[in-house]
């Protein structure tokens, strides 16, 4: 009762309660009418992909937001999907394999045996992974910038920052970044690929896939902080202990989409 209250009121943004799916049961018609009740449909609901799977569905609430979210995708309301002969998925992570299963019915001999385009080096551009803490106790933001700006050869390459949210942010900004936030992150990329050489330090929060920074656009790429993009159902698993695991498989997911953005292709 006392969590339920702080979620109406808005006291905790990071709290989030899961419905009880005898909850969710039970009250299936009442649910089904207030989504639908909008004549213009505002949201985006369509009727049979909610009408017939509500008992199935698990519904997260917190301070701001309702989400639903399938046990099992009804892929077979998509008929040109369901009953496509062949399909071909491209992933470059495969740390939570169990989505391929559950929301695209994949079979599990074709996940256990995927095409791996890494072994013939077609698939990956090279790349350095340096952690400067694990050889300078003593480092922080100061002084690795300063390090890569007297270096004359890094000094010339556009540096990007990847930091998880406004407060990381405002670290780089006061060091002389440029911060770059929501959309404004895509017109940032554009100056990237246009201004190659530019001895300039961009800072992107909270965007870790998404985003193409090949070539000569970045060759330096700073990841600051641990990704914490989670939506209300990676919160609520966070809240048990049991489900630590799988908040560690999306933070690991996450830093390897955060990687690959300045390898994108054979250069």
């Amino acid at each position: 009762k006392l969590r339920l209250n702080k979620v109406e009121t808005g006291e905790s943004e990071n709290l989030v309660l899961k419905v009880p799916y005898w909850s969710v049961k039970n009250n299936k018609e009442d649910i089904f009418k207030v989504l639908m009740k909008d004549s213009n449909n505002e949201f985006g609901f369509h009727a049979p992909f909610v009408m017939d799977y509500l008992d199935k569905t698990d519904i997260v609430i917190s301070s701001n937001e309702i989400s639903f979210r399938l046990k099992k995708v009804p892929i077979e309301l998509v008929p040109s999907f369901y009953k496509a002969k062949h399909r071909l998925f491209m992933s470059a992570t495969m740390v939570r394999p169990e989505k391929f299963l559950l929301g695209l019915d994949v079979d599990v001999d074709a996940l256990k045996t995927p095409i791996d385009l890494t072994e013939s080096g077609m698939a990956e551009g090279m790349k350095l992974i340096l952690n400067p803490a694990s050889f300078d106790d003593e480092i922080d933001r100061v002084k690795l910038k300063n390090m890569i700006d007297s270096e004359t050869l890094l000094s010339r390459e556009n540096k990007v920052v990847l930091v998880p949210s406004k407060v990381e942010a405002n670290k780089w900004s006061e060091l002389g970044a440029e911060v770059f936030i929501g959309d404004d992150i895509d017109d940032a990329v554009w100056q990237l690929k246009t201004e190659a050489y530019a001895y300039k330090w961009y800072v992107f929060v909270n965007r870790y896939e998404g985003i193409d920074i090949n070539g000569n656009a970045s060759h330096i790429l700073i990841i600051d902080g641990t990704p914490k993009n989670f939506d209300v159902f990676d919160k609520s698993k966070g809240l048990h202990g049991s489900d630590a695991k799988e908040i560690h498989k999306i933070q690991a997911e996450t830093l390897a989409q955060g990687i690959g953005r300045t390898v994108r292709d054979n250069t």
